[in-house]
């Protein structure tokens, strides 16, 4: 009997993302330059964003996060590099879609993916961990961190990088090298660890980097610490990083307007923190306004929350009622790294919520 992968105990489960650096990112800036940052959304929704590496056309972020999966085999993953600009809107560098069907459980991936703007090319690093295994993790909150210091490369860099026949992503480095290496060994563990690379060229569907060219093994470089078994991959990285500490500062919040919900619903929007200290606590919500069009406007929902810059936040809407709240929708959201606080709209639920947000480190406080 064939199975569909569809109804796999395998297909839904737990996934982490390494974002590792990139290179041949296109100049989007006078000075020849970008300041790039990466936003993943899964199935439509916004999951992660990475901090922004400044003057940069080889960025390296070193920093991971985790996020359910309800279907590996349905779910539609694409990430957008950006480049940050002061006081203006974020131009996009490229994007590439990540096809989730294919990783194999409990085995690491390397990818190469080919951006489809001027040029350029993301590696990431990416485990899967089916249901059966991280059923305790379920729910809508994305887990993240770094594993490194922003800035230095982990492993191979992506370097050298060009298109060859066939639209496959090749670099010289890469071939000489090799990423990651075939086999992860431990001395103080006999299991053996496969780490396949892979690449994209055509954005849709990776291929497989060839060996290195004398056929040996690949190993990592000398300087990147040897590698460490953990059963979780939540707090560390699959290359034996530590997790590195995020800038500390506070977050404005201001909270504008909603839209699509309900007519006659007396809309509320709830912002709980999702990492950090006050990890699960509702740090403010809005006034309960009831609307016949399901149109709301807020005056003065202003807010400030002390927090580090990769903390998670959730946006919940209620339908505000004096025995017992309707929850019309949740969603992950991120602080906007810009200080000049531009608007955002967040689709949640049905409709949709308009807000500015900015993070201000403890530095430019001072």
């Amino acid at each position: 009997m064939h199975l569909d992968p569809s109804e796999s105990i395998n297909n839904q489960g737990n996934l982490r993302v390494d974002v590792l650096d990139a290179d041949d990112l296109p100049a989007a800036d006078r000075n020849g330059f970008s300041d790039p940052y990466c936003k993943f959304d899964l199935n439509g929704k916004d999951v992660y964003k990475t901090k922004i590496q400044k003057k940069t056309l080889h960025p390296a972020w070193n920093e991971y996060f985790e996020c359910p999966v309800a279907s590996r085999t349905a779910a539609k993953f694409h990430v957008k590099v950006m480049d940050w600009d002061f006081g203006d809107k974020a131009d996009l560098l490229g994007t590439a879609e990540i096809n989730l069907e294919l990783l194999d459980p409990f085995k690491p991936k390397e990818m190469i993916l080919g951006l489809d703007g001027k040029s350029g090319v993301l590696r990431l690093k990416l485990l899967f961990k089916p249901d059966y295994v991280t059923r305790s993790r379920q729910g809508s909150s994305t887990f993240s961190g770094t594993f490194a210091a922003p800035g230095k490369v982990i492993g191979a860099p992506v370097k050298g990088v060009g298109m060859v026949g066939g639209g496959v992503v090749k670099g010289a480095s890469l071939l000489r090298h090799g990423i990651w290496g075939k086999k992860s060994r431990d001395a103080g563990d006999s299991t053996q660890q496969e780490s396949e690379t892979m690449t994209n060229g055509d954005s849709t569907t990776p291929r497989i980097i060839e060996p290195s060219l004398d056929g040996s093994p690949s190993t990592l470089p000398p300087q990147t610490p040897p590698p460490t078994r953990s059963r979780s991959f939540g707090s560390a990285s699959a290359a034996g990083g530590t997790p590195g500490k995020a800038e500390s500062g506070s977050a404005m919040f201001t909270i504008l307007a909603a839209s699509g919900f309900p007519q006659g619903a007396k809309v509320q929007v709830h912002v709980k923190q999702i990492t950090g200290p006050k990890a699960g606590k509702d740090v403010h919500k809005t006034k309960a306004v009831k609307s016949a069009t399901g149109q709301v406007e807020w005056e003065h929902e202003m807010f400030q929350v002390n927090c580090t810059a990769d903390t998670q936040f959730q946006l919940s809407v209620k339908d505000d009622k004096m025995f017992g709240d309707d929850l019309l929708g949740e969603a992950p959201f991120f602080v906007d790294d810009s200080s000049t606080g531009t608007e955002k709209t967040v689709k949640v639920g049905s409709g949709e919520i308009t807000l500015k947000t900015t993070f201000v480190g403890a530095e430019e406080q001072g």
